[in-house]
């Protein structure tokens, strides 16, 4: 019991406060066992400097009674309404994507993605505070205009049709004082669901994305910083923003 009052205290130490354990914190208090040590191996083979100490708490996490707290219908209305409506936008553009092609779908998309996501900010942490602190100004606008045509590449690419999917918000949740996880399925025709859940902070005045988490737990700014950073370390900046932008020319011949 002292070991999971000890662990309860850390939760409410800032290293908890980062976006890239809260699938972790979301694992403990659903008692989700596998999923915890799955994420813990994650972020400790990013590099994550949180990873070790991630993965010791994951062995005893199960029998801590840890709970996210649900918030109220009117406090969640602000960023479930964000994602209910960019989930409608992205829903007409599927049923439309044959029509409108590869370029069309980018076109519609770029302006819904950029309202919902937080895109300067996603760049920011993919690179890390250090990396982006060293980035000359002309460097940083290259890079950012490069992930943001990145992001509405890959998702054009994504949704490249219809097939009777519908978009559904299953829950909202709040994780600590910063951020709010809009919990949403994915639903197939043939009734199959595929979680898809967004992490979001008010920024500016408003809901952003922070956040994409595939198949409910899978970082999507985690995906992006291991691959990232393997090319930083490589070729430098001006080396990612090339692999950036050929990897936003690769996802065009998904049309």
């Amino acid at each position: 019991m002292q070991i999971v009052a000890k662990i309860s205290a850390h939760v409410r130490l800032v290293r908890w406060r980062k976006p890239e354990v809260i699938p972790l914190v979301i694992a403990i208090a659903s008692a989700d066992r596998a999923k915890m040590e799955s994420i813990a191996m994650t972020l400790t083979t990013t590099e994550n400097p949180f990873g070790r100490w991630c993965a010791a708490c994951s062995a005893v996490a199960g029998a801590l009674a840890l709970t996210t707290v649900a918030i109220t219908t009117a406090q969640a209305s602000g960023p479930a309404q964000a994602i209910q409506d960019y989930h409608t936008g992205l829903l007409g553009v599927m049923k439309q994507a044959k029509q409108l092609g590869f370029k069309g779908r980018a076109q519609r998309l770029k302006p819904m993605i950029s309202q919902v996501f937080d895109l300067g900010f996603l760049s920011r942490r993919i690179v890390g505070r250090t990396a982006w602190r060293a980035l000359s100004t002309q460097q940083r606008l290259a890079y950012v205009a490069a992930f943001s045509r990145l992001t509405v590449a890959t998702y054009a690419g994504r949704f490249n049709g219809y097939s009777g999917e519908k978009f559904v918000t299953t829950g909202v949740e709040n994780i600590d004082t910063k951020y709010v996880l809009v919990k949403t399925d994915i639903v197939k025709s043939d009734g199959g669901r595929i979680p898809l859940n967004y992490l979001m902070q008010r920024r500016d005045g408003r809901w952003k994305v922070i956040d994409v988490y595939l198949k409910g737990t899978i970082s999507e700014v985690a995906i992006r910083r291991a691959e990232f950073r393997v090319v930083m370390s490589r070729s430098g900046i001006n080396g990612l923003i090339h692999s950036i932008e050929k990897k936003a020319r690769a996802a065009q011949t998904r049309t």
